[in-house]
């Protein structure tokens, strides 16, 4: 029987703990689960570098199996999840407005790379509401105690060591 794999990208700028719901949903649909650090361009300046959340990412990652990690910048996320033998890319969707901007993009794949299906998965409730710009806005104003309970530990933790480092 063929792995039943898929491809989670974003630009998780930081990763938060919706991605982390979202990631956990796909693990129980799939025997294998790759995350994507993409770098989109259209998203206007990242607060992390791509070095650092490939780091955070890295971090957080080690101790799963059925996972894999890695970062692209050159290609299409549909060319990607091509390339690594990915048969659905995951979408994590909270809101009604994301998902018609997300179904769009899944059209637009489907015309690049017709045998990727696109699933779109939401957080659990209690993470409905967060978001990485949410969490970029309370780091700049230095709400870090709001910020712990928005993010994994360990991503926490390299939030707090990066600051520190640029203070």
């Amino acid at each position: 029987m063929q792995e039943r794999k898929c491809l989670y990208a974003g630009t998780f700028d930081p990763w938060t703990r919706g991605h982390e719901d979202v990631l956990q949903t796909a693990r129980g649909l799939f025997d294998h689960v790759v995350v994507l650090l993409a770098q989109n361009s259209a998203k206007g300046m990242s607060m992390f570098s791509v070095e650092e959340r490939v780091d955070m990412l890295e971090r957080y990652l080690s101790g799963y199996d059925g996972i894999s990690f890695l970062s692209e910048s050159r290609m299409l996320t549909c060319d990607v999840a091509d390339r690594e033998r990915c048969d659905w890319l995951v979408r994590g969707v909270r809101w009604p407005s994301e998902y018609e901007d997300e179904l769009k993009l899944c059209f637009a794949n489907v015309v690049v790379r017709p045998r990727i299906e696109t699933i779109f998965i939401p957080p659990r409730k209690m993470n409905i509401d967060v978001s990485s710009t949410m969490v970029r806005e309370l780091i700049a104003f230095g709400e870090m105690e709001r910020v712990r309970d928005l993010v994994p530990r360990s991503i926490y933790d390299s939030i707090v060591e990066l600051r520190s480092c640029g203070e």
